[in-house]
């Protein structure tokens, strides 16, 4: 009996945060589809997957908390995604009307970088829930440490994730609607828990 409660307890708290993380997912949905509040949005989704990833419960009023908490800041990490990306997909765009040689190394060192910038964003909105200074800026440069430190775990963690993506805009599009967004961020914000346990040497124990 007492080896059946934990298991118990296990499934029951597994429910639970799949329902939030559907309940998350819907409301993230709803104001992504509002254009104007996509950003914050993604302020919400990721402050409330954040408490779930350490073992704290959420609801929507934890989204709305984040969604008003971290307003500018995703507008600022907006912005700039919007100015770098456009930038990195304008020039892939103009060198691939390119004929010559040379636009084929342009355009594979743009995709490179653009690879690069898009791996980095994955773990960028996990580290500003994470770390003291919020700016943008020092959430890149912490997960270019992630990237440089932990090159496998960041790679594999970058191709399970994108490849939630894909299925989630090409194969499995309803559940764009319940459920990837969500999963999305929980498991970024697993993956960059984990990765600062590993990279960050934790204090001993006072005598």
């Amino acid at each position: 009996m007492n080896d059946e409660q934990p298991a118990r307890d296990r499934l029951v708290e597994a429910a639970s945060d799949i329902s939030a993380l559907v309940l998350i997912n819907v409301i993230w949905f709803v104001c992504t589809a509002l254009v104007v509040t996509a950003f914050p949005a993604l302020g919400g989704l990721y402050h409330a997957t954040n408490a779930l990833a350490h073992g704290k419960p959420a609801d929507w009023r934890t989204f709305v908390e984040g969604f008003r908490a971290h307003f500018w800041l995703s507008w600022r990490w907006g912005i700039l995604n919007v100015v770098i990306g456009g930038a990195l997909v304008g020039n892939l765009v103009f060198y691939d009307q390119i004929a010559a040689e040379w636009a084929i190394v342009a355009r594979a060192v743009i995709a490179l970088l653009l690879t690069g910038w898009g791996v980095l964003q994955i773990f960028a909105w996990p580290l500003l829930m994470e770390q003291a200074d919020r700016r943008v800026r020092v959430a890149l440069q912490n997960s270019l440490v992630i990237l440089i430190r932990l090159p496998v775990f960041a790679l594999v963690v970058a191709g399970g994730l994108a490849l939630l993506a894909w299925a989630s805009l090409f194969a499995m599009r309803p559940a764009l609607v319940f459920i990837s967004a969500s999963l999305f961020a929980y498991l970024a914000n697993k993956a960059v828990i984990r990765a600062i346990d590993r990279i960050v040497p934790k204090a001993p124990p006072a005598a």
